[in-house]
C-alpha cells in the first residue's frame, strides 16, 4: 500500500496516525517547550513550517495537507495569544521542495523543484526581518491566497489548471516504495 499514493480512505491508521504525530504534535511540543521561555523573557520567535498545501490538498494528501492546515491555523491561534508579549511566530509555506519527502513526485504545470538551501535561506530572513508568513517562492502567496477565496467550483478548476490531481498520483511508484522503504513500517 505504501508503494502508490492513497486516498484518505484507504490510508492505513498508523499511517495517518504517524503523519499527524511528526507533522502537527512535533509543532504543538516544540512550542510548549519554548514558547515559556520566550515570553517570560520578553521576546524570541518561533518559525514553523507549513506548506502550499496549508491553502491546496491535492489528491491523495489528503492527510498532509489537514496536518499543515492545522499547523498553521494553530501558529496564528498562538500568534494572537502571544500577542503583547514580545514573541514573533512566523510560518513558513513552502512549495515543492527537492527532499527526500517528496520522492518519486513531480512538479505540476506552474510547479519547479525548490532547493532546500533556498527554504532555509528564506527562513533566516524570517528571523533577521520577523514576519507573520513567508512564502517560498514568494510568486506562490498570490496563487495559494487566491485559491483560498474563491467559490469550490472555481478552485477546482483551478486545481484542473494546475494539474494537481497529477502531484501525487503521477508519483513514481519505485521511488515512493524506495522512500517507504527508508523510513520505516507505516502500518
Amino acid at each position: 500500500m505504501g508503494d502508490r499514493p492513497v486516498a484518505v480512505l484507504e490510508e492505513h491508521d498508523s499511517a495517518t496516525e504517524r503523519e499527524i504525530a511528526v507533522n502537527l504534535m512535533g509543532v504543538v511540543h516544540g512550542m510548549r517547550v519554548t514558547l515559556p521561555r520566550m515570553r517570560d523573557r520578553g521576546r524570541g520567535q518561533v518559525v514553523n513550517i507549513a506548506s502550499g498545501a496549508s491553502y491546496v490538498a491535492p489528491p491523495c494528501e489528503a492527510t498532509y495537507a489537514a496536518t499543515k492546515h492545522a499547523v498553521a491555523g494553530l501558529t496564528e491561534g498562538v500568534r494572537a495569544e502571544m500577542q503583547g508579549t514580545g514573541v514573533e511566530l512566523t510560518l513558513v509555506f513552502p512549495g515543492l521542495v527537492n527532499t527526500e519527502l517528496a520522492a518519486g513526485s513531480r512538479p505540476t504545470r506552474g510547479m519547479k523543484w525548490l532547493d532546500p538551501d533556498t527554504v532555509a535561506a528564506a527562513v533566516v530572513r524570517a528571523i533577521a526581518h520577523p514576519r507573520p508568513e513567508v512564502f517560498v517562492p514568494r510568486s506562490l502567496a498570490g496563487t495559494l491566497k487566491l485559491n483560498k477565496v474563491l467559490p469550490p467550483r472555481a478552485r477546482d478548476s483551478l486545481g484542473r489548471f494546475f494539474r494537481l490531481d497529477q502531484f501525487a498520483t503521477g508519483a513514481d511508484a519505485q521511488a515512493r516504495a524506495d522512500y517507504n522503504a527508508r523510513i520505516g513500517p507505516r502500518g
